[in-house]
């Protein structure tokens, strides 16, 4: 069901792009796909403010850090976003050490 909610949101988003909204000025910033109902969202704390709702693949373009605040209803309560399991991949992966050389 993931990747089928995966899918439909990139259908969606490269039909937008593919499409220009009618009547919109030439070179205005085309307001990005909604969230799919299901798909998890992501409050983020900016400068000290709640900002948001965001679906982690509009958090990718963000210079969040494993330290960002993030909030979402699945949430306890805020949490740093290196914490939360579906933003993992948002972050660099450090691969274990290499085995000794014998």
């Amino acid at each position: 069901m993931g990747m089928a909610m995966g899918q439909q949101f990139a259908q969606n988003f490269q039909n937008q792009q593919q499409a220009p909204a009618q009547g919109a000025p030439q070179g205005a910033a085309q307001p990005g796909p909604p969230p799919l109902p299901n798909a998890q969202v992501f409050h983020v704390e900016q400068n000290g403010q709640s900002a948001g709702p965001f679906p982690v693949e509009q958090l990718r373009a963000m210079n969040l850090t494993p330290q960002t605040l993030v909030w979402s209803p699945a949430l306890t309560g805020w949490t740093p976003a290196g914490q939360v399991p579906a933003l993992a991949s948002l972050f660099g992966q450090t691969p274990p050490p290499l085995p000794p050389r014998s």
